[in-house]
């Protein structure tokens, strides 16, 4: 066997130790620098969210721009048009925040016949998507919540080719309040999470390929858009871990 690891292993070892960091909880350090980093990369970036139906994209940019979260779901059918906006997102501990863009803005249905139609419209423009999913739903419709996941990923390998060459897209695995039980940092939470990400990781390399090697998909995050703080911590987190792939 080769002593030189290949391309893909250094992709995995990556991704394996970004979701290691997120399971933990938000274990990084916040230290003035830390703040610096991740504001100085991410200032001035566009974003777009998808996935599913019922996933949370509404709920995630309610809290992304201070708003109420949606008590109940109400689904999104077609692409409706939103303003374009900027808005900024405080970094938890400090009084630093973080400048998004969202042009085209776009707010979009999560159905299969919704993606191939609009979700390129909400992607096409961004440095960063992050695909959002509902991990619950991995205990109580495991099939048909595999067989969705391939096929989204199967469009994101099919049309990245669409979108900016630097592109990346991060997971997140949301919900995680509904999954894992109300004690996130039990032994069992843990270990579900665990095995949550590790599953998905082997659905990401199955299905998108020596095409994502890299710093294409940096990685899984453990999230929840229903609460604030919980919300708070996990994106931080993962903020934190897009940026330090993308400056490597």
């Amino acid at each position: 066997m080769s002593d030189k690891i290949s391309e893909w292993e250094k992709f995995f070892i990556k991704l394996a130790h970004t979701a290691a960091l997120a399971i933990a909880g938000y274990v990084m350090k916040k230290f003035p620098e830390w703040f610096s980093s991740v504001k100085n990369w991410w200032t001035g970036k566009t974003i777009a969210i998808i996935g599913p139906t019922a996933s949370g994209k509404n709920s995630m940019f309610n809290q992304l721009r201070h708003q109420p979260v949606p008590e109940e779901h109400i689904q999104t059918r077609g692409a409706e048009k939103v303003k374009d906006f900027d808005f900024k997102w405080t970094l938890p501990g400090s009084d630093e925040f973080v400048e998004f863009k969202c042009r085209r803005a776009l707010n979009i249905g999560g159905e299969a016949d919704e993606r191939d139609r609009y979700w390129l419209q909400a992607c096409e423009e961004a440095d960063v998507i992050f695909y959002l999913f509902d991990s619950a739903r991995f205990k109580t419709d495991e099939k048909a919540t595999l067989q969705r996941f391939r096929d989204d990923m199967q469009w994101l390998r099919a049309n990245l080719r669409h979108c900016k060459r630097t592109v990346s897209v991060h997971l997140l695995a949301n919900k995680i309040d509904i999954a894992f039980g109300p004690d996130l940092r039990a032994a069992s939470a843990d270990k579900a999470m665990k095995d949550l990400v590790r599953l998905i990781e082997e659905l990401t390399e199955e299905t998108l390929g020596s095409e994502f090697k890299g710093s294409r998909v940096t990685g899984v995050t453990p999230i929840c858009t229903r609460h604030e703080t919980l919300f708070g911590e996990y994106f931080a987190g993962a903020l934190s871990l897009i940026a330090q792939l993308k400056q490597q």
